[in-house]
């Protein structure tokens, strides 16, 4: 068994069409499909359940495929380790975030830990929250910047508070609301919001601080991804709730005003796995210990 059918096996198991494997892999059909056979014949287990129309993975190909990504995931970072051992680089840490909560806590964290330890690499990603905790589970993350709703019922995993903030409202320069500085949540019944779909504690103490002032807000879209939300707000199809520590990097047409009665009510914080072994992961630790009254309104 080599790596290049392992590969194979986890493109066909993502697009479920051996057409579009073929194509991502740069090879015929014909070439992935008996690749993927002689998976089937080594393991001794069906993998796809396959015909002209249609394909899926079979109970022992959905396991199949969660330990093997989980071990190719390992040794793609054994490569980049290496890598970094022969550069001369001798540690490195790993950090994901999401939405614009981090915009101004990572780069400081980042700033501050960089200039103590100058050897070690640092790589940020952007992950959904539930995404980032399955890599802090796996090994394969260090940090995830989350909301504390997403960290309850994880055993392992360990949470500090770093920021709180204020929430604000985001809108198109043109709506009715945008010469305002300041908006009650009264203001906002007949409003219609887009709000990302995923476990958000900023969702949460929005919404009931909307029902403290008699109303449910209405959400017309749930979008997946942070930057549609922005897009769709940019367009002027509704509005949206964000925490202030981003409303500086917006574009030009879009406006924030800060909702009244909900200063310093949505926080952020770090989490990470009481399983982790990275030496520099203490450090990290320490830093964001220090930085929590920079962050703290």
């Amino acid at each position: 068994m080599n790596l290049r059918k392992l590969y194979y096996f986890v493109s066909v198991a993502k697009h479920l069409n051996f057409t579009k494997a073929a194509k991502e892999n740069h090879i015929v059909q014909t070439a992935i499909s008996q690749q993927i056979s002689d998976l089937e014949k080594q393991l001794g287990v069906k993998l796809f359940n396959r015909n002209s129309r249609h394909v899926e993975l079979t109970p022992a190909g959905k396991i199949f495929l969660d330990e093997i990504t989980y071990v190719l995931d390992r040794y793609e970072d054994a490569i980049q380790k290496v890598k970094q051992a022969a550069a001369g680089t001798v540690g490195n840490l790993s950090i994901s975030y999401w939405g614009t909560n981090p915009f101004v806590i990572v780069p400081q964290l980042i700033e501050k830990f960089h200039y103590l330890y100058s050897n070690t690499s640092i790589s940020v990603i952007q992950k959904p929250y539930l995404e980032a905790i399955d890599l802090l589970m796996k090994g394969l993350l260090d940090f995830a910047f989350v909301d504390p709703c997403v960290v309850q019922g994880y055993n392992e995993i360990q949470y500090k508070t770093v920021k709180k903030s204020s929430l604000y409202i985001v809108v198109n320069k043109k709506h009715r609301l945008a010469k305002k500085a300041k908006v009650k949540p009264q203001e906002l019944e007949d409003e219609n919001f887009i709000i990302v779909n995923m476990p958000d504690y900023l969702k949460v103490i929005f919404i009931d601080h909307c029902a403290q002032a008699g109303f449910t807000p209405n959400i017309i879209m749930q979008p997946k991804e942070f930057t549609e939300v922005i897009l769709l707000v940019e367009a002027g199809m509704g509005i949206t709730v964000l925490p202030d520590c981003g409303n500086q990097y917006f574009v030009s047409n879009l406006v924030c005003l800060e909702l009244e009665g909900c200063e310093a009510c949505h926080e952020v914080g770090v989490a990470w796995s009481q399983n982790n072994k990275n030496p520099y992961l203490q450090c990290f630790l320490k830093i964001c210990r220090l930085c929590i009254e920079i962050f703290t309104v």
